[in-house]
């Protein structure tokens, strides 16, 4: 069964090429976005990021699987495509930009994704350009404020770059991809109404 989505729907879920270039020192709980990163060294990178909505369950898997389109509402994507869908599997083509001060970088990626409908969505970059390590995950869980969107990611960057100009533009480029999430979440459900 052909499964390419052809509704034009995209999934902030997988800005993740360009979140793969942002991290947060540490959990700011002020913030709707909250970000921690780790730096492992050598341009290797673990980050775990959390946003909560007042929305169905239906409604954010509408939002984190709409790849098709996702580009049209994460700032940073200039790109998203389904290139091959199976029902194993689906290929989605993204590219991105990182940002920060003086600094630019175009990043694509190749996303194996594999979905649990309606609970996670598991990626990792099979096109091996701009990562040697890219994979992570969006999983839906149920919270006291809402629904959690938890997204994961490790990645091992293969360009050059000063670190502390990669963890920044990979910060800011996260907070960037799950606040424009949130939004597209909380627009949908508001217009479902």
């Amino acid at each position: 069964m052909n499964r390419v989505r052809k509704s034009g729907r995209a999934p902030a879920v997988f800005g993740f090429l360009c979140a793969a270039l942002s991290a947060l020192a540490g959990p700011s709980h002020a913030k709707p976005v909250w970000i921690e990163l780790q730096d492992l060294g050598r341009g290797h990178y673990r980050m775990e990021g959390k946003i909560t909505a007042d929305v169905s369950r239906e409604a954010a898997w509408g939002v984190l699987s709409d790849y098709d389109r996702l580009h049209h509402f994460v700032g940073t994507l200039r790109r998203s495509r389904v290139k091959e869908s199976r029902p194993e599997y689906i290929l989605l083509e993204q590219e991105g930009v990182a940002r920060v001060y003086f600094f630019s970088h175009t990043v694509r990626v190749l996303l194996k994704i594999r979905e649990e409908r309606h609970k996670r969505i598991l990626f990792e970059d099979v096109l091996h350009k701009d990562f040697s390590l890219y994979r992570g995950s969006w999983q839906l869980q149920k919270g006291p404020d809402g629904l959690q969107v938890i997204y994961r990611l490790e990645c091992r960057r293969r360009f050059w770059a000063p670190n502390f100009i990669a963890k920044d533009a990979l910060r800011k480029n996260a907070e960037s991809l799950m606040a424009d999430v949130r939004q597209e979440m909380i627009g949908r459900a508001h217009h479902a109404r």
